[in-house]
């Protein structure tokens, strides 16, 4: 499984739909090494069906929207999307009859969903996690849809690391998509933040334990999101070790009068 941040779309993780550069194209990377691929799609950040025309239409994104409703009946909407995720995993087991391995990446809201998946579901054999991992100190700071009662309590983003071992784990420091707003903010913690609560993993659970890596850029610069290397390592976990670079040829939408922005 592959998910894409929020406000992207599956086409264009799957270079059917511009908007996203060939290194953020997820999807695409991994079909054209022959993955089989399923790409949910997840609630954005938009407000256009905050409401009712008629009476109100509210400042709350999508996201908040389903939250807020969600919150009464002691669910959420990242839960509503991890069941997405596991969902596609019974397909999967059911389709290969439980053979084979099961990986899943995401980035930005897609990170967060494909880290949350990964630790509740132990059939899935790997995760890829970009733009998300992070200490959770400053979640309060976060978009009100973040919000998971009494997190903090037991789990930092480490504390989730661990529900993944001896899984595979890799970590993507890139940038984040940028959220700006009375309700909360998204930005790009500095790389020393990522990489000690990456380690934490370690103390946790003891070195060697687990196969992960962190993935950054030079001096710790962000990459990706969908770095070169941050892909091959995903794919050495599911046991492809000389995955192709991407291709020149870019894929056809071949559904008529389809606008995926709808």
């Amino acid at each position: 499984m592959t998910l894409p941040d929020a406000d992207q779309t599956p086409e264009q993780i799957a270079g059917l739909a511009a908007g996203i550069g060939r290194e953020g194209q997820f999807a695409r990377w991994l079909a054209e090494n022959g993955f089989e691929v399923v790409v949910p799609v997840l609630i954005d950040r938009g407000s256009r069906w905050s409401g009712d025309p008629q009476i109100r239409i509210t400042d709350q994104t999508h996201r908040e929207w389903i939250y807020r409703q969600a919150f009464h009946m002691g669910r959420h909407v990242i839960g509503y999307e991890v069941e997405k995720v596991l969902a596609a995993v019974d397909w999967f087991q059911r389709k290969s009859g439980g053979k084979g391995q099961i990986g899943v990446t995401g980035y930005g809201e897609g990170g967060l969903i494909a880290f949350y998946s990964a630790a509740v579901d132990t059939r899935i054999d790997a995760a890829l996690v970009s733009g998300y991992f992070d200490s959770r100190q400053a979640v309060w700071s976060e978009p009100i849809y973040r919000n998971v009662w009494g997190l903090l309590r037991e789990f930092g983003d480490a504390e989730l690391g661990t529900l993944i071992a001896p899984r595979g784990l890799i970590v993507e420091y890139s940038q984040v998509p940028a959220v700006t707003n009375q309700k909360g903010d998204l930005k790009t913690s500095k790389f020393e933040a990522v990489r000690a609560e990456f380690d934490r993993i370690d103390a946790l659970t003891g070195p060697g334990f687990q196969p992960k890596q962190l993935i950054s850029g030079s001096g710790g610069a962000p990459v990706g999101p969908g770095s070169p290397e941050a892909m091959e390592a995903f794919a050495r976990l599911l046991g492809v070790n000389a995955p192709l670079p991407l291709s020149g040829e870019v894929p056809v939408e071949r559904r008529r009068s389809f606008d995926p922005a709808e």
